[in-house]
């Protein structure tokens, strides 16, 4: 009789391997399935502002989550059965790493975002209350309200809205250097301009000008106003010097014959010298006349002080 026999121990030894195959199948998958609910719940516990904070470890999460899970049948041959057998234990042992890296994500990661993000915050509250005085002096509010800001940060960091407090963050830092050029610019013009004025009042004493009255800031709510500097020069009457951060305006009674106004500003100029102050006397309306205005005032500083070389 012709044809392919087959025995009924080899049978049974198929069929004992087909069997052993199915249950390994049935037990992979089970494992399987139960890494795949206990991932998804560990992901539903992490807030979307982490797992964007760490794009490509929540990506593989993912990735193994959407794996697909080969099809078996249980009219496959043993050696079929135990491909599949291999490809599930793969995905097994895959499984198992992506539940640690959910849980490194939720747990340890989580915790070092956090931590860093609280370090930057802190870092820009530091530099804040550092130019605190400046800040006080020139742009009144403004602190406490940038305060404020950072100070919220920190409820977000606890919601894990790290993307949000990052680009917070670079925003606020940007912020602060430019409020630091800001008033520190305006700081370094105030103490030229107190210089020029200590300088101007000292001359004048020279030149036995008496002072009206007390330096003063034109509005004494703000800084930026004007100071207002009066002196009585007697033989023409009163003259207000008027500091600005840029430079100086003078209301001079002074008179304009036989050059006495010329005169009397380029004896003012030439004294101011000595306390590294330059000026420059032009009329506003008659530049071509002899100077009797004060329009421009550079500042030439001493050694002792930062030199510039800036024109006030």
């Amino acid at each position: 009789m012709s044809g392919t026999k087959h025995s009924t121990i080899q049978l049974e030894r198929e069929k004992k391997a087909q069997q052993e195959a199915l249950t390994k199948i049935n037990v992979l998958l089970g494992s399987i399935e139960t890494i795949q609910e206990s991932v998804g719940i560990i992901l539903d516990k992490i807030p979307d502002g982490v797992k964007a904070s760490f794009p490509n470890e929540a990506r593989k999460v993912r990735d193994w989550q959407s794996k697909r899970i080969p099809g078996y049948s249980e009219r496959m041959s043993s050696a079929e059965l135990n491909r599949i057998v291999n490809q599930l234990q793969g995905i097994y042992t895959e499984g198992k790493e992506t539940i640690q890296k959910a849980i490194e994500i939720k747990e340890n990661k989580r915790e070092e975002k956090g931590r860093e993000l609280t370090g930057k915050v802190e870092i820009s509250k530091s530099e804040l209350a550092g130019m605190q005085t400046l800040l006080d002096k020139w742009k009144t509010g403004e602190s406490r309200t940038i305060m404020t800001k950072l100070n919220g940060m920190h409820s977000k960091i606890d919601k894990g809205n790290f993307p949000e407090v990052q680009s917070e963050i670079n925003g606020w830092n940007d912020a602060l250097l430019q409020l630091r050029q800001e008033v520190t610019s305006l700081e370094e013009l105030d103490g030229q301009r107190r210089h020029v004025l200590e300088s101007l009042r000292k001359v004048c004493q020279e030149m036995g000008w008496d002072e009206a009255k007390q330096p003063e800031l034109e509005d004494k709510n703000n800084p930026r106003s004007s100071i207002l500097y009066e002196v009585n020069t007697y033989g023409a009457g009163a003259m207000v010097f008027r500091l600005t951060l840029e430079g100086i305006d003078v209301n001079s009674p002074i008179s304009k014959e036989k050059g006495a106004c010329y005169k009397d500003f380029n004896n003012l100029s030439e004294k101011l010298k000595k306390f590294g102050v330059i000026t420059k006397f032009t009329h506003p309306d008659a530049p071509d006349e002899k100077p009797i205005l004060i329009e421009d005032l550079a500042l030439d500083v001493p050694d002792s002080m930062a030199a510039t070389g800036q024109e006030y």
